[in-house]
């Protein structure tokens, strides 16, 4: 990912239909996990007023957080929706998913 190459500058704003955040904190390491592998990247969160936690954030780009408090990982939905179908057909436990 081209934003863990770059100190700053490069991640990927959520809120403000991808727009940088006027009161955006700094840019949060994350770890997201995708069926192509698992990625390191950076993400801003929307911080102002009124705006959704980090959690719905994720969730509404079709993000599933690791954790409840400062998720820092996350899964897609894409991934999720392939483990289940592979669940269902081979019975096969997470572990021998990845």
């Amino acid at each position: 990912d081209i934003s863990s190459l770059r100190s700053q500058g490069y991640a990927t704003h959520l809120g403000h239909h991808g727009a940088c955040c006027p009161s955006a904190d700094k840019e949060v390491l994350f770890i997201l996990v995708d069926t192509n592998g698992i990625h390191n990247t950076k993400f801003c969160f929307c911080n102002c007023a009124g705006a959704p936690d980090r959690v719905e954030q994720l969730m509404r780009v079709r993000m599933f957080p690791a954790t409840m408090r400062r998720p820092t990982m996350a899964f897609t939905f894409n991934l999720l929706h392939q483990f289940h179908l592979h669940h269902l057909e081979s019975k096969a436990s997470a572990y021998d998913f990845i």
